[in-house]
């Protein structure tokens, strides 16, 4: 799909540059490669990512699960990472495009289903979502397709939206039929509070992501229960308080 896509966008004038999975894979290789692409060509106004069509077996290991994340996922951060200058400049000029692709059944796996995806693809959407919103006016599209669709169609439908406006990120491709999807209000289900589960004092529970925000408000609620609570982070451990600040309790105190 990439070769086609490349294809279609040099009879259209732009001047597409192809990046295989191999130096997707490795960040460094991949920066390299961008150097060298913005050096023969100049600023960078569109990015392609269609790691997520590649067919990949399910992870079996904890490196093929990071291997395959970095290569369908973290790519695209880091390819936008080191573009974000150009493509910044570029969406004052309304010249800014990024479109991905994934190959999760083309309902993005809505319906259970994510056909020769892998989960790890999914991301996409997500990030796109959040670029829109850092650098409003960039064209950003999540295209989801199903195997069901020829190599031509599928580059047919990247090149489409490439070019066509709009405000939608997330648009699925299911048989030829273009899919795109709405948040409905829905009524939330009441359950009976009998059923809800109270921590008890021989309950050992794990808490990861650090000691601060709203894990630390979790854990102080956990705590009233008694339980043994296990905090993991990737920070270290503080040292005692110091002297200077041992006894403050008060925030504003704390400032001074």
């Amino acid at each position: 799909v990439g070769a086609k896509v490349s294809e279609k966008i040099a009879a259209l004038g732009g001047k597409p540059e192809l990046i295989s999975q191999a130096q997707l894979a490795d960040p460094d290789t991949l920066r390299s490669r961008i150097d060298e692409i913005r050096s023969s060509n100049g600023a960078v106004n569109g990015i392609v990512h269609l790691a997520g069509l590649a067919k990949m077996t399910e992870p079996e290991s904890l490196d093929q699960w990071r291997q395959q994340t970095q290569v369908q996922a973290k790519s695209l951060f880091q390819v936008a990472r080191h573009c974000a200058e150009d493509l910044y400049n570029a969406v004052g000029k309304q010249e800014a495009y990024v479109v991905t692709a994934t190959m999760l059944g083309g309902l993005f796996g809505r319906d259970g289903n994510r056909d020769s995806g892998l989960a790890a693809g999914g991301g996409a959407a997500g990030m796109l979502k959040t670029m829109r919103i850092e650098w409003p006016g960039l064209q950003a599209k999540a295209l989801d397709f199903n195997s069901q669709l020829t190599l031509d169609d599928m580059s047919d439908h990247v090149i489409e939206e490439l070019l066509t406006s709009g405000q939608r990120v997330e648009i699925g491709y299911q048989n030829g039929s273009r899919k795109i999807f709405a948040t409905t209000p829905a009524p939330f289900t009441q359950f009976d509070d009998s059923e809800k589960l109270v921590p008890e004092k021989d309950w050992v529970v794990m808490v990861t992501g650090g000691a601060k925000g709203i894990t630390a408000e979790i854990a102080c609620e956990l705590a009233e229960y008694g339980v043994r609570l296990i905090l993991c982070g990737r920070s270290p451990m503080p040292p005692e308080e110091g002297p200077e600040t041992n006894g403050i309790e008060d925030v504003n105190a704390l400032r001074k």
